[in-house]
């Protein structure tokens, strides 16, 4: 398993792009709160800010690359019973199957 191998098959690099951008933002977004409770709390100086954020960008941007790019799509796994027709459930009518 490399680590650019296409294992999702609905994914595009368009689509991949855009989970690594909003795991970066998610990410760094993350990394400023911890960051700034940490700094409030004085338990971590002011340019811890400036090693800190970045990684939790740069990680998280990688991990929703990844998510996107590599986990397969349960699509076209057999759900088990839901949102089958009425065909194939069984018609069950009130008359008895007699024609009206």
């Amino acid at each position: 398993m490399g680590l650019f191998d296409q294992y999702n098959p609905h994914a595009t690099p368009k689509s991949a792009r855009l989970w690594a951008i909003g795991g970066g933002v998610v990410g760094g977004i993350l990394g400023f709160i911890g960051w700034l409770s940490m700094y409030l709390k004085e338990d971590m100086p002011f340019v811890a800010v400036f090693f800190f954020v970045p990684w939790m960008t740069f990680f998280c941007g990688l991990a929703g690359w990844a998510m996107e790019w590599q986990l397969p799509s349960d699509e076209g796994v057999p759900q088990q019973n839901q949102n089958r027709p009425l065909e194939e459930k069984g018609n069950h009518n009130d008359n008895g199957g007699k024609a009206n």
